[in-house]
């Protein structure tokens, strides 16, 4: 739905001879090739602005052609058929994009349920604790992955151990998200700590720690 969408369709729309197309591919390849090469290396900072300078000339010129074009035959290009192949790519996307999110929460917890052979040595017992936390935590991945640590660290023996795992998981999302207020003579707040170094870039994970 951006504007770059439109403007790479429009670009497309026109078709330019085979000649031209056959000069100009190889010149695009090579051009943003020197770029992601020389962009590794400072010395060739100029250099490379220039390049990428003359390519952003050069798909102006590309993009000024194919709206001229486009204008001076404009209701050759205004059907049904040309709306359509605007919007079908967007279509299918929109279509595509819950089946990889739905795989991508499937091979995470596959990869997760593999790890819990090493810590839940009871077959049962591991069924049992599949099964929780993919109704305790459902498509929440990251709630889902901070239970897995748990589990490699306390190595539940029973039910009660798996509800409290899950419990206490649900619970310290709560206090991040809330931020409760911890009394000064007990240091800073976990979880307003973690974030101190934002600001320079230096993210840090879940806080972790035992509670008491």
């Amino acid at each position: 739905f951006q504007i770059l969408a439109f403007i790479q369709f429009l670009i497309t729309l026109y078709t330019y001879p085979l000649w031209v197309e056959l000069l100009v591919i190889p010149f695009v390849t090579l051009l943003t090739g020197m770029i992601a090469v020389g962009d590794r290396d400072p010395k060739t900072k100029q250099a490379i602005s220039v390049l990428t300078n003359i390519l952003a000339l050069f798909s102006l010129g590309f993009f000024g052609l194919a709206l001229v074009m486009t204008l001076v035959d404009f209701w050759n290009y205004a059907t049904i058929q040309t709306w359509r192949d605007f919007y079908t790519p967007i279509l299918l996307t929109l279509v595509f994009l819950p089946f990889i999110f739905v795989l991508y929460v499937l091979m995470s917890y596959e990869s997760a349920f593999v790890s819990l052979s090493f810590n839940i040595k009871d077959k049962k017992l591991r069924r049992s604790a599949q099964w929780r936390a993919i109704l305790a935590f459902g498509p929440n991945i990251d709630l889902m992955r901070r239970w897995q640590r748990h589990v490699a660290v306390h190595r539940p023996q029973s039910k009660g151990d798996i509800k409290a795992g899950i419990r206490e998981i649900k619970e310290a999302r709560h206090r991040e998200r809330t931020k409760p207020p911890v009394a000064t003579t007990l240091g800073w707040s976990p979880n307003i700590a973690k974030d101190f170094l934002g600001d320079l870039g230096l993210a840090t994970r879940d806080y972790n720690g035992c509670q008491s």
